[in-house]
């Protein structure tokens, strides 16, 4: 893993004329807060307000978030091999009691015009902390998300005053108490954000920024006695504070309370065992305009994974696999163009082919700025993830493939319609074999089918919600048509089965092939061929059939955390 980045790095801080600047600037880590970033923010606030120059102070982030919150892989205090009950209490005052007092009493009292340009979502302690902005400018794809309740702590960060005052009760109680997660345009309606800008995309944070820096020019400009609006806010703001400096120190004596108690190190402790979920779905917008629905999970300063999911699937089918792996890594599920949740604008007139498939899902890496990644691949992830390999192979760390094919070996008799419909040129053809390829693949019992067969035992596969998801999504208006397409351009990627095999060779990338043995779709001779090229692969199959994430999830987890062990 990369080194912690130092305060200086992490915080940037730089003056426009009266306006003073503070960016957090760990945009692969989505802005995510250690102890001493928080720190250097206090002090940059305090160092600010005694800046006879500077009437305006704008709050702002790097990259797509504004801020993920405290890194709880660094500001977990109280926890450690063999410490008594005394030693934690202490550890808390010092890092979670001290931290939380300073960074919350540096805002409620800083007296500058503050100013949040929120470039993305924010999360917990850095959400709490907004409530005390005089005002807030956000991206449509901002959110807030507070997840105090869910994490076994209590609001912090001034929240249960600043956040109820900007937000107003019954949202801050949706936030605080659900723990739920407040969209832009919620943020928008209930007051809480000002105003909207759009940068370029997600990632322009700077073309968002300048937009920000110029309403504050425009609004809160000389045109202003800027004396004038520092007293105006200290007016606003002393009947406040009293009872803010009695409520932060209630909140940070029930959070170390909470601490003490061991219920949030034990909310942790079932995130990482899988007992309990935790991961985040969105959208992400690309710069064509796709919007691309994915599943994240885990701390993004650890190793990335990237799960590809297959026909007739979607990012839905790892839901059970990403808790397990969030543990040790930052994982990232997107849907595939024609499947889940993505949605393509009409206007674009989206050829459905793998290549372009390939191409928005290295969009969507680019987006999210992951250059580094380990990759797992099934069924139409496989083209997929290989067509990623052939662009960027540098940026592959291993592959992990589940029934994830690239060898003339592992297609089954399944293939021989479509091969059929690959071969032809025959209009009329090439219709009949479309029609015979519909009602024999695209239908509800073949899509149930798909997880039942070649599973000893069908009670592994437990979940109805997975083939009548799978279903109910394929039989919305036109994506049949799209599957259809799909099948006759799949011919495409066995053409390219040699230049996936000729970078298996010449990479040596790791890979872990898990099978279902009895797959009737990728029978297991697929796995045996990828002997022929990667000298060291890791080979393992099942006693099951094609989902076997869905009958083995655990088995695979295991395998794959053992696997990637200093790989990544």
């Amino acid at each position: 893993m990369a080194d912690m980045a130092s305060a200086e790095e992490a915080v940037l801080y730089r003056k426009q004329g009266r306006v003073a600047i503070i960016t957090l600037n760990q945009p692969k880590k989505l802005n995510a807060m250690t102890q001493p970033y928080y720190y250097r923010v206090s002090c940059l606030l305090r160092e600010i307000a005694e800046d006879p120059d500077v009437s305006v102070t704008v709050l702002t982030g790097s990259g797509r978030f504004f801020s993920a919150g405290a890194n709880v892989t660094t500001t977990r205090p109280g926890v450690g091999p063999g410490i008594s009950k005394d030693e934690a209490r202490s550890d808390i005052l010092k890092g979670f009691v001290s931290n939380n007092l300073d960074i919350t009493r540096s805002f409620y009292t800083h007296p500058k015009i503050l100013v949040a340009a929120l470039n993305g979502p924010t999360v917990g302690l850095s959400a709490a902390l907004l409530g005390f902005c005089d005002f807030i400018y956000a991206t449509p794809h901002t959110f807030l998300l507070t997840p105090f309740s869910s994490l076994g702590l209590v609001a912090e960060g001034g929240a249960s005053i600043g956040l109820v005052q900007r937000l107003g009760l019954t949202k801050a109680n949706e936030a605080l108490i659900m723990s739920r997660r407040i969209p832009c345009d919620e943020l928008v309606a209930c007051g809480f954000v000002n105003k909207v800008f759009k940068g370029k995309d997600q990632n322009d944070s700077d073309g968002f920024l300048k937009q920000v820096l110029d309403e504050v020019e425009d609004k809160l400009g000389e045109h202003l006695n800027q004396e004038s609006l520092i007293k105006i806010k200290e007016l606003i703001r002393r009947p406040f504070l009293e009872g803010l400096e009695a409520q932060g120190v209630r909140e940070v004596m029930e959070g170390m309370a909470r601490f003490a108690k061991g219920a949030p190190q034990e909310e942790f402790r079932k995130i990482a065992s899988g007992e309990k979920r935790h991961k985040l779905t969105m959208y992400t917008t690309l710069p064509n305009g796709i919007r691309v629905f994915y599943r994240e999970a885990g701390s993004p300063s650890n190793p990335n994974i990237l799960l590809l999911h297959g026909f007739p699937a979607s990012s839905f089918q790892y839901r059970n696999l990403i808790p397990i792996l969030s543990q040790k890594y930052h994982v990232v599920a997107p849907d595939l163009p024609g499947f889940g949740f993505t949605e393509i604008p009409r206007e674009l007139n989206f050829k459905y082919t793998f290549a372009n498939i390939a191409t928005t899902i290295g969009s969507f890496l680019d987006v999210l700025e992951i250059s580094s990644f380990a990759v797992y691949v099934f069924d139409y992830g496989a083209p997929t993830g290989f067509r990623l390999a052939l662009e960027r192979p540098e940026a592959i760390t291993a592959i992990i493939t589940q029934n994830g094919n690239a060898y003339e070996e592992g297609l089954s008799s399944f293939w021989d319609p479509l091969r059929k419909l690959w071969a032809t040129s025959d209009a009329e053809q090439e219709r009949q074999l479309r029609e015979a390829i519909s009602g024999a693949v695209l239908t509800f019992e073949a899509t149930k089918s798909q997880y039942l067969h070649g599973e000893p035992d069908a009670d592994k596969i437990d979940d109805p919600a997975t083939y009548h998801l799978d279903y109910a999504l394929m039989s919305r208006p036109g994506n049949k048509e799209i599957q259809l397409e799909l099948f006759k351009d799949y011919g495409t990627n066995v053409t390219l089965y040699p230049k996936f095999q000729e970078y298996l060779r010449d990479s040596q990338v790791p890979v872990l092939a898990v099978w279902g043995k009895n797959d009737f779709i990728f029978p297991a001779p697929g796995a045996e061929a990828f002997k022929r090229d990667v000298k060291k692969l890791k080979l393992v199959l099942l006693d099951g059939g094609h989902f076997l994430v869905e009958s083995h999830t655990h088995e695979i987890g295991k395998l794959m955390l053992d696997f990637l062990e200093n790989k990544i």
